[in-house]
């Protein structure tokens, strides 16, 4: 793999999960997910998610700048 690929994958691999955890976040996608028992984050860990989520916001706009 060349340096520009790892590269490429380190600054999106962050920006992915950060979209996939965004979406995990909402209500009634947290009602769905207890009743088909799936273990997303914000049902493992509902506080932790809040503040984890919140960082990933700040952290892009300040890279983004």
């Amino acid at each position: 793999m060349t340096t520009r690929t790892k590269t490429s994958i380190v600054i999106n691999a962050p920006i992915i999960f950060s979209r996939i955890h965004a979406q995990d976040s909402g209500f009634r996608g947290e009602i769905a997910d207890m009743d088909m028992a799936r273990r997303t984050v914000p049902i493992v860990w509902p506080n932790g998610s809040q503040i984890a989520f919140s960082r990933h916001l700040v952290s892009w706009s300040v890279v983004g700048v």
